[in-house]
């Protein structure tokens, strides 16, 4: 899954699952894997050292999974919690879908089936765990009081879509007729209220009564919600954040969507 840049693996689950994620932290310091608004084994989230390996146990309850009036999956997302904001400015994210049952078991026969996550996020890297070690790797030299400079502070808050800026962000691939499922997910602080625009094709949720069609959906910090498109119109198509600021800090992508590819038979 190319598309999903900075952030970690797909996870699956289905209502009624229980889930074991084996966590191997090699990195230099610790961390953990929570998964958003799902039920745990014990209420704290355990920290794993470095060179250290630690399961976690999520319970997917009903209560997690997409209600009735919602897709038939639907998105969260786990990251890690020793340092809510540090971590996640570190690039500590994926996406978590839950499926019903009854849909999910039937998933792998879907062939025509797309699966994207999108995170619209300004990563602010001033706070990340490893900006001391970028300056040294990129400056070298760096001038004192350099992380009090206010042009500095600006230059690190990258407004990405999964860690991309300025339509860097590979993978977004579909065809004509496809059922593409698009999990939006919406994390940080006051900055990250988006607007995800799609040029040359609208999208359709359940939110709220519906079913809505549009081409814009709003997008706040920790809300998440699922999105699906049939795409018509083959081509490659831009999709972008409608914030001024935040489309010309560089929140931008394409998608590309061919042809259907025929099926060869038996004479070719």
């Amino acid at each position: 899954m190319e598309h999903l840049g900075i952030m970690g693996p797909m996870i699956h689950a289905d209502v009624g699952d229980k889930v074991s994620v084996v966590f191997k932290n090699m990195a230099t310091r610790p961390y953990s894997i929570h998964a958003h608004g799902v039920k745990t084994e014990t209420p704290d989230v355990y920290k794993t050292p470095p060179g250290q390996t630690h399961t976690y146990i999520w319970y997917v309850t009903k209560k997690t999974g997409p209600t009735q009036d919602q897709e038939e999956c639907s998105v969260s997302a786990y990251y890690s919690t020793v340092d809510v904001v540090k971590d996640l400015y570190s690039g500590l994210i994926g996406p978590l879908v839950i499926c019903r049952r009854s849909w999910a078991r039937s998933l792998g026969l879907k062939k025509e089936v797309e699966e994207f996550a999108l995170l619209l996020l300004v990563f602010d890297e001033n706070e990340s765990w490893y900006l001391d070690e970028n300056i040294r790797t990129h400056i070298g030299s760096p001038r004192t009081n350099l992380k009090d400079d206010e042009t500095f502070i600006k230059s690190n808050k990258m407004h990405a879509v999964n860690g991309y800026v300025y339509g860097n962000l590979k993978g977004l691939n579909m065809e004509v007729g496809d059922k593409v499922y698009w999990y939006l997910m919406g994390m940080g602080n006051d900055v990250d209220i988006h607007t995800l625009h799609w040029h040359g094709h609208s999208v359709e949720y359940k939110l709220g009564g519906g079913p809505h069609q549009v081409d814009v959906f709003e997008l706040f910090p920790a809300t998440f919600q699922t999105v699906k498109m049939r795409p018509k119109y083959p081509g490659t198509w831009l999709m972008h954040c409608h914030v001024v600021d935040h489309i010309k800090g560089g929140m931008e992508m394409t998608y590309t969507v061919t042809e259907k590819e025929k099926k060869k038979g038996i004479i070719g």
